[in-house]
């Protein structure tokens, strides 16, 4: 594998790594500094009745100033403590006093505002007075999927209305309302229905495609007569709901799936590298053993066909045989270290190195057969087998012309 490669697939592993962490990160949450007991705060009262919650606030972070307070309401609330203090660790309950002031029913919407020096919090607050004589009930049935919804989506509610005062239909008039924790009205309708002992409605409610994210309240006051009551659930709008699926586990999963194939195919590819080199040299050295078998054989026959007498065409048929099995098992040898040196090489300095090594083996394995080789009789034949390698491209002229003078050097000293 060459470098380049190795670079490019280095960076697209660590751009991957670098996502799949981004994308955990993403998907932790937040870690607060301080935590309260309640998600909503949802008092219920007559006219003119009067109600205390209390609320615990833990500290879980370092130790610092609170400070608490209240928005909306129409100031029919009011609160114990506005500024304290906490150890690490520690818990205080405040208390929330509620007292219908104004005497008129209806329902009312603010927020409990916590904070210290490094989050806030807004718990929202829903009111509900309903009047003296309640002559009906209502229960509100919200799916998890409908108390988180998107911009532009709609809100749909479950309702169920109960008559407490007989089996006859009564028409009765219900105001639906979306208001935000400030109490300001986003959306309302109003609808006439008949209750008899039981009634159920679903309502669906379309969202202003440029509605603030946020919680919300939806609300129903059913009136009739004098009587009025009513019931609320909170809910928030998401403008990243959609997007932010692209954070989801499922899409962490897929990451790392995709990685995971990415590694395997990364080394699939290199053992493919690896084995299609190794087979190059495989079948590169068995070629050489029949190439300079033939060669080696070619020249005996033209050898022979030169002899005069049996016994000189014997000799040289003991003699080419002495000589190619000393040739062939130097060239055996030489391939043994080759496969060795294979290894070596590919950890070391990669395929590229490799590549060129199995060409550098291909014009030298010869010449250096030719060397080891003890071979002292007729010298020439070594030199017709070396020419017809060159001749078809199998040695470099550079190996040529060393083997040849080799070869005469032999020849020399054999004649001396």
């Amino acid at each position: 594998m060459t470098r380049k490669k190795k670079v490019v697939i280095g960076s697209v592993l660590v751009v991957l790594v670098l996502i799949s962490l981004a994308i955990f990160v993403k998907m932790l949450p937040d870690k607060d500094s301080f935590s309260i007991g309640v998600l909503s705060i949802e008092p219920k009262i007559k006219v003119g009745e009067s109600l205390r919650n209390s609320i615990a606030i833990k500290n879980i972070g370092e130790s610092g100033n609170f400070e608490a307070g209240l928005s909306g309401l129409d100031g029919l609330a009011e609160i114990s403590e506005s500024n304290f203090y906490l150890e690490s660790g520690d818990s205080k309950h405040i208390e929330l006093f509620f007292e219908d002031s104004k005497l008129i029913p209806g329902s009312y919407v603010g927020y409990l505002r916590i904070k210290n020096q490094f989050d806030e919090r807004k718990i929202p607050i829903i009111l509900s007075i309903d009047s003296e004589n309640t002559l009906f009930a209502i229960n509100l049935d919200v799916a998890p999927a409908n108390q988180e919804i998107s911009k532009g989506e709609a809100t749909k509610t479950n309702l169920k209305f109960f008559s407490l005062i007989d089996t006859k239909p009564h028409t009765v008039l219900v105001n639906y309302e979306i208001r935000n924790l400030e109490g300001k009205s986003v959306v309302s309708e109003q609808n006439e229905i008949i209750v008899t002992l039981t009634s159920s409605i679903t309502e669906i409610i379309n969202l202003p495609e440029k509605i603030d994210s946020g919680e919300y309240v939806f609300t129903a006051i059913l009136t009739s007569e004098e009587s009025l009551t009513s019931a609320s659930y909170v809910f928030s709008v998401d403008a990243g709901k959609k997007t932010d699926l692209f954070f989801s586990i499922w899409t962490l999963l897929f990451f790392i799936l995709v990685f995971v194939i990415i590694v395997f195919v990364l080394i699939g590819y290199m053992f493919y590298e690896r084995n299609k080199l190794f087979s190059k040299l495989k079948n590169q050295q068995v070629h050489q053993i029949s190439f300079y078998s033939n060669q080696i054989n070619k020249q005996q026959k033209k050898s022979l066909a030169g002899a005069k007498t049996e016994k000189e065409r014997q000799k040289i048929l003991a003699e080419f045989k002495e000589g190619k099995e000393k040739i062939l098992d130097e060239i055996r040898n030489e391939q043994i270290k080759q496969k060795k040196e294979f290894e070596k090489i590919r950890r070391e300095k990669g395929n590229g190195a490799v590549e060129k090594k199995i060409g550098y083996w291909k014009k030298n394995i010869y010449p250096r057969a030719i060397k080891r080789a003890e071979i002292s009789q007729e010298l020439k034949v070594k030199l017709g087998v070396l020419k017809r390698a060159y001749d078809e491209g199998y040695i470099s002229k550079e190996s040529y012309a060393k083997g040849k003078e080799r070869i005469n050097t032999a020849k020399r000293n054999v004649y001396k």
